[in-house]
């Protein structure tokens, strides 16, 4: 950790809340931050950009809240959108007793983050002349602002959409194919190079839903990993990510996830 971003200090626990912990979180993750505090067994809360707020009572989460958010709901809200600082005051937090499934909570803002990871560069489309149908959740309006151009992380600024709201609902709506990625326009290099060199198409195209096949079975695989993981069945969870894994060896959040179930598994 560079500088003095990060300051440690143990005080005596007061009631009012006294910092004893602050710093950026480019130098130390939250979820890395969170087992700190779980290792030092400290009571206090936890603020982030002064946005949300985690409580702690012996090391064990007993509360958190976003503007808008309560229990798991803000703490996975929390997790998946992460911060710039935070600061952890020591003190009687709200509540001792702690919350309900945050081992699960945590593990699927993982799963989150890694799934958006993978989309959040893309710019998509509804198919064809279809229009999306509402569903009354936040995904509507980022349907809404869908017009091929824009890439998804822009939109969701633009929108001000959560992502724990919208991500496995845009994940759902490309299984189903409702949308798609635009197609790229070309630019003049890439046309010329078309022109010059019409041997190098032949390959991309033959190879093109071989690709297409491969995905969808590792997509699904995917899928059947995250329902499995919602119902808390952890076991054929970790055989789908090991199928998932056979497919492709190298696939860096399938390692993730896989590793996450088996320490689930291990709870």
């Amino acid at each position: 950790m560079g500088g003095n971003v990060l300051r440690i200090a143990i005080a005596p626990e007061v009631e009012c809340g006294e910092t004893v912990l602050s710093g950026g979180l480019g130098d130390i993750s939250l979820p890395m931050l969170m087992h700190l505090l779980e290792i030092e067994s400290l009571s206090g809360w936890l603020l982030v950009d002064e946005q949300f707020r985690v409580d702690f009572h012996r090391g064990r989460v007993t509360a958190a809240s976003t503007r808008d958010k309560d229990g798991v709901d803000a703490l996975k809200e929390v997790l998946v959108v992460g911060g710039t600082r935070f600061e952890f005051l020591r003190g009687k937090p709200r509540q001792e007793q702690a919350l309900d499934r945050v081992s699960l909570t945590m593990f699927d803002s993982y799963r989150i983050r890694d799934d958006w990871a993978e989309i959040e560069g893309m710019v998509l489309q509804l198919v064809g002349d279809q229009r999306w149908r509402p569903t009354g959740r936040e995904i509507d309006r980022l349907m809404a602002a869908l017009d091929g151009k824009s890439v998804l992380r822009d939109l969701v600024a633009q929108t001000g959409v959560s992502l724990c709201a919208v991500v496995d609902d845009l994940l759902e709506a490309r299984r189903l194919g409702l949308v798609v990625e635009a197609a790229p326009v070309p630019s003049d290099d890439t046309a010329d190079a078309v022109k010059i060199g019409d041997e190098l198409q032949e390959e991309p195209t033959q190879l093109a839903p071989m690709a297409d096949a491969f995905a969808g079975d590792l997509f699904e695989l995917r899928d059947h990993a995250r329902a499995a993981i919602k119902c808390g069945d952890y076991e054929l969870a970790e055989g789908a990510l090991e199928a998932a894994l056979r497919l492709s060896p190298s696939d860096r959040v399938v390692k993730q996830n896989l590793r996450r179930v088996r320490e689930l598994r291990k709870l």
